[in-house]
């Protein structure tokens, strides 16, 4: 082989290893940025579009996986929400870890803030503003008429919105035992005619209560 050909052949395999190179930079590139959005089949949503950042933080996280990142530096109701399959009438419990920074709620008084709750509906668990490490977050629910809901993980509110920072992990639902029956029942009964015996100062006094008619009062309420 000439000097030329070798001469060529060098080249062309330091361009190769360049290229190489170049190509895993990109594919880890590519990685990481897929990590960072990968929700896993949660879906994002906010009230006001394009508003939010949503992010998976890998620094930031409770266990060994990222933990879902929800920023909010102007009012915004935003959130990620997984549709789950449920059994009617049953009680379920989802609870996750939770970890918050300069949260704050667009009104004084306001139940919004970083909660679990149902999606398009009032159902959510306690919510936490300010700034807060990690603690874990429950919410229970009935499941009712339902057959599907729409489990959100929320830093804003039903009728409120938020601005800060807020950290979501360690997402688990239990379901608890379906009731055999949806309906509790009470009675109360009032008597025509009540005999009283009353001991004041060593001395006992006998009081009769007369009622003009006899009522019977039920009360039946939902199950929820």
């Amino acid at each position: 082989m000439s000097k030329e050909n070798k001469s060529k052949t060098k080249i062309g395999r330091i361009m190769y290893f360049i290229i190489l190179i170049i190509f895993i930079i990109i594919a880890w590139k590519l990685l990481i940025k897929y990590k960072e959005n990968n929700f896993n089949d949660f879906v994002r949503t906010e009230y006001m579009p394009y508003t939010s950042e949503f992010s998976r933080d890998k620094e930031v996280k409770y266990s060994d996986t990222s933990s879902y990142k929800i920023t909010s530096k102007t009012v915004n109701d935003a959130m990620f929400y997984k549709t789950i399959q449920v059994q009617p009438n049953t009680p379920y419990k989802v609870t996750c870890m939770v970890k918050t920074q300069d949260v704050k709620t667009a009104k004084e008084v306001s139940s919004g803030g970083a909660h679990i709750s149902i999606a398009n509906t009032v159902e959510k668990s306690e919510s936490i503003t300010g700034t807060n490490d990690w603690q874990k977050l429950e919410f229970i629910f009935n499941s009712k008429a339902r057959t599907s809901v729409d489990v959100g993980f929320r830093l804003g509110g039903y009728d409120d919105n938020c601005t800060g920072t807020v950290w979501f992990s360690d997402f688990t639902i239990e379901r608890g035992i379906q009731p055999n029956s949806t309906n509790w029942n009470f009675a109360c009964f009032v008597f025509q005619n009540t005999d009283v015996k009353i001991e004041t100062a060593g001395q006992t006094k006998e009081i009769k209560l007369n009622m003009t008619r006899r009522r019977y009062i039920r009360y039946e309420t939902e199950y929820e």
